[in-house]
């Protein structure tokens, strides 16, 4: 990879966004889900919270969605310049993600993705395919349960989320922490490169959820 090839930290995010060659796998037109694989969520309209465009759906709606799929993002392409910009921007450097030659020699094959950059594509996965809740105003990452790396990510692979509610809590009054079972597959592999049980909370303006 030649150094002008490289890709800078302010590039990474752009990069992300689903550009890439076009595979054979499900969902590929237009790096979309086709709509027979987006979940069938019921929502009221729109909103921007998150730096993209949402779906809303109200806290009743959510709720009897748990155990159901809740949304299936489109496919996201990890290239060489991205392993090689993640691997400056963390400081790990490892032949296998940086180095196709040597790498090659590995039961890999070539260079693979860091398991942790894999891993940091959920949030924008989840903003393209998950609805938002009718009055959040912001949501953090509360961690996660347990998480395992099942499958390594070839350089220039395709990588999508697909997302099962397990629970939603609104114990708390102003907050909704959802618990979902997330799994990012790899375009023409069955097993999966992750799967993970999330958490994230939602905090409320209640006077918006109340008229729902």
């Amino acid at each position: 990879m030649t150094e002008n090839a490289r890709l800078t930290s302010s590039d990474f995010k752009n990069h992300i966004r689903g550009t890439g060659a076009t595979g054979a796998g499900r969902g590929t037109a237009g790096n979309q889900p086709t709509p027979s694989e987006r979940p069938n969520v019921e929502h009221p309209g729109k909103v921007n919270i998150f730096g993209v465009e949402s779906r809303v759906i109200t806290k009743d709606a959510a709720q009897a969605l748990t155990g159901s799929e809740i949304g299936l993002s489109k496919w996201f392409t990890i290239s060489q310049a991205m392993i090689d910009a993640y691997a400056d921007l963390i400081e790990d450097r490892q032949f296998i993600h940086i180095d196709p030659a040597a790498a090659r020699e590995t039961p890999f094959g070539g260079t693979v993705a860091h398991g942790f950059l894999v891993l940091s594509l959920l949030p924008a996965m989840a903003y393209d395919a998950l609805p938002v809740i009718k009055g959040t105003v912001r949501g953090v990452n509360y961690g996660m349960n347990r998480m395992r790396f099942v499958f390594p990510v070839a350089a220039g692979s395709r990588v999508r989320g697909r997302f099962h509610l397990i629970s939603l809590d609104d114990g708390v009054p102003g907050e909704v922490t959802t618990t979902l079972d997330a799994r990012i597959e790899i375009e023409g592999e069955e097993r999966p490169a992750v799967v993970a049980e999330w958490i994230n909370r939602y905090y409320q303006d209640e006077g918006q959820e109340s008229d729902a």
